[in-house]
């Protein structure tokens, strides 16, 4: 443009320039008159003419800058994203952007003249009508939401189902009013599915079976705890939401409850297993406590879970002493209580591994009672047993140190371990003593039962290195024993100890196979 449009040129600046372009066209009149009044009269009319063509020109260019803003506000209002449009006092569409066809589903030119109000979900028109009065009636903006179910072509909801912010204010001309119509269903679905899971998180929250505790970040106060650690701790919610960590009740140690939450300023988790606390009652409850730190938008929490532990507990030693159970049923014999043959084979086999580290002796003895079948046969079997308790708690009894052990492998037959020995007498006199003590009367539901016993010696290293040899080798000194007259102590003979099984006999019953 020549000119700047928003300054128009006053009377004297349009005077000055029409008589420069007058200069310039060189204009001379043609008539005949007093020169100096001819001359002044062409020179008004020619200025006045050039004045004329001026303000043409400036109101041509006025004309066009108005044009192009009308255009540009043309292409702002109809290309919004925000639908806007005029209603008259009776609700009829007067105007409308291209954003509000947009939002209705229909061409512009079906919406001039139809109701708004055919558009909006019936249950929302008494919202909109409201408004739409207050607006006229107090000239202020007013704004609702409501819902679009159809088209304004028909009654019947449709898919069209969107729901929109309107805002709306009075116009100049009083019986107008302008509306924006904002979309917010993707804002309003967000917000319901947040508010759903808010929901779903407050249900999950209040039906936990197991405490939990909402903490400040900042300063450890509880600000929310759900109805089980009442439950589970005794104290009312009101005793607990409100107060620091370490200063509910029901913590203990209140000095570990301010050092985990000054940790959990710089860790994000923490885990105590196994934490004792203190029902209202008094009782003492073991529980899991876990704290871990989340973020809420640009804030912190603390979460602490409380886990209720004591069937757990109670569970894990109930398990314990099942297995107990287990191994000693697996290892032990039920009748006597004594080792079975598998924990005897497992300690033999170590004590020789331990022998041969050391370059020391071990001694295994294998007894059974003389007669015992007369016995069961006669007496029958429960007292049988009976005696096969009392010979064991005997035998245990004779051996003094801890690390002997009896071991039963059936019937009436039993084994003895004795390891790190200095000599093969070592083991005699051990044998000895198991016999003398095997030989003593037994008293049993009105029975005196007089039995005896033959023990069979097999020695390391002399007799056999492995578990195998020295079973069998006990196991037929102890025959030889019973071959003997029954009543005796046997000792499987080397040339090696043949000197001290000598030496033996002559203190005592000893023979030597």
């Amino acid at each position: 443009m020549k000119n700047d449009n928003s300054h128009p040129l006053d009377r004297s600046e349009i005077r000055r320039q029409a008589e420069e372009r007058l200069k310039k066209r060189d204009v001379t009149p043609d008539f005949l008159g007093s020169k100096e009044e001819l001359l002044r009269m062409v020179q008004e009319l020619s200025i006045h003419q050039i004045e004329l063509e001026i303000q043409a020109e400036e109101l041509k260019d006025s004309r066009d800058e108005i044009e192009r803003e009308h255009n540009r506000y043309i292409d702002l209002y109809d290309f919004s994203p925000v639908g806007y449009l005029t209603l008259a006092r009776d609700g009829t569409i007067r105007q409308a952007n291209l954003a509000v066809a947009r939002i209705l589903s229909l061409e512009r030119s079906r919406l001039l003249g139809a109701r708004f109000g055919s558009f909006i979900a019936q249950r929302d028109l008494t919202v909109f009508n409201s408004m739409v009065d207050r607006v006229f009636q107090s000239r202020t903006q007013e704004h609702c939401e409501i819902m679009i179910e159809n088209n304004g072509t028909t009654n019947t909801p449709t898919k069209l189902q969107r729901t929109l912010r309107l805002d709306a204010i009075i116009t100049d001309n009083q019986q107008e009013c302008r509306l924006s119509l904002t979309d917010i269903s993707d804002i309003r679905q967000a917000l319901d599915a947040l508010k759903k899971k808010e929901e779903q998180y407050r249900c999950l929250f209040e039906a936990a079976q197991e405490g939990i505790m909402i903490l400040d970040y900042k300063s450890g106060e509880i600000v929310d705890a759900n109805p089980y650690i009442a439950h589970l701790m005794g104290f009312s919610l009101d005793e607990i939401i409100g107060k620091e960590l370490w200063e509910i009740g029901f913590i203990l140690d209140k000095e570990l409850a301010q050092k985990a939450y000054l940790e959990l300023q710089t860790k994000r988790y923490i885990r105590y297993s196994d934490l004792p606390l203190q029902h209202k009652s008094g009782k003492v409850i073991d529980v899991e406590f876990i704290s871990y730190v989340y973020n809420v938008g640009e804030e912190k929490a603390i979460q602490c879970t409380i886990r209720d532990i004591t069937q757990q507990k109670q569970l894990r030693e109930y398990e314990k002493r099942q297995n107990d159970i287990i191994k000693q049923f697996a290892l032990h014999d039920s009748l006597t209580g004594l080792p079975n043959r598998r924990l005897l084979s497992e300690r033999l086999l170590l004590t020789l591994a331990q022998c041969s580290r050391n370059k020391a002796m071990a001694a295994l003895l294998i007894f059974d009672l003389d007669k015992f079948k007369i016995v069961n046969d006669s007496l029958g079997h429960a007292v049988g047993d009976t005696l096969l308790q009392e010979v064991a708690a005997r035998s245990v009894a004779t051996l003094h140190r801890s690390t002997d052990s009896i071991s039963r492998l059936g019937g009436d037959e039993f084994v003895i371990l004795l390891p790190q020995i200095v000599a093969v007498s070592d083991a005699v006199t051990i044998a000895e003593k198991i016999r003398i003590n095997i030989k003593e009367p037994y008293n049993i539901d009105g029975h005196t039962i007089n039995i005896s016993c033959s023990i069979g010696i097999a020695v390391y290293p002399d007799h056999g290195e492995t578990e195998l040899t020295l079973m069998k080798h006990a196991d037929e000194a102890m025959y030889r024993a019973k071959n003997q007259g029954r009543d005796n102590v046997t000792v499987f003979e080397t040339e090696a100890n043949l000197e001290q099984l000598q030496a033996a006999k002559r203190e005592g019953k000893t023979s030597v196979l």
